[in-house]
Order: C-alpha cells, then sequence, then structure tokens
C-alpha cells in the first residue's frame, strides 16, 4: 500500500471505527457477549491452555486485520476506477 493509502487506513482505523463500528449495538453486544465466554472458558483452562488460546486469538486477529486491509485496498481500486470510468 502507498503511504497515502497507509494514512487513510490508520485514520479510519483510529478515528472512525470507533465512532462507526464500537458505537452500534449490535457490536457492544457481540463484544460483552464475546468477553463474557472468554472469561467462562479460561475459568476452565490450565495456565498453559490459556497461553494457546490467547496465542490462537492472536493470530485470528492478524488474519482478520489482513483480510480488512485488503478488503480496502480493493475498495479504494474500485472508487479510483468508478472515478476514471
Amino acid at each position: 500500500m502507498d503511504s497515502y493509502l497507509e494514512c487513510l487506513m490508520r485514520y479510519i482505523e483510529e478515528q472512525r471505527v470507533g465512532e462507526l463500528v464500537h458505537g452500534s449495538k449490535r457490536y457492544r453486544k457481540a463484544s460483552g457477549e464475546a468477553s463474557r465466554l472468554y472469561d467462562a472458558l479460561t475459568a476452565q483452562l490450565t495456565e498453559a491452555q490459556v497461553g494457546t488460546l490467547d496465542a490462537l486469538c492472536d493470530a485470528r486477529s492478524t488474519m482478520y486485520d489482513e483480510e480488512g486491509r485488503a478488503l480496502f485496498r480493493e475498495g479504494v481500486a474500485l472508487g479510483k476506477w468508478m472515478l476514471r470510468a
């Protein structure tokens, strides 16, 4: 991604996501449910198992972040294409 798109992506992630996503009722409900389920699960696991679960969560987070970045790049490319058409 070029520096302009990196800057735009950072702005959206740091400023707009909080307004657009975190404020929605659906997001808050899902976030609360995820926290509740994580706490219930980790209460039943050993320390080593919790470490493995945390590593899995980190890997999935990285994977979803990369998917989001790819979608962002494709959206920008589509927008540029539409402007030229």
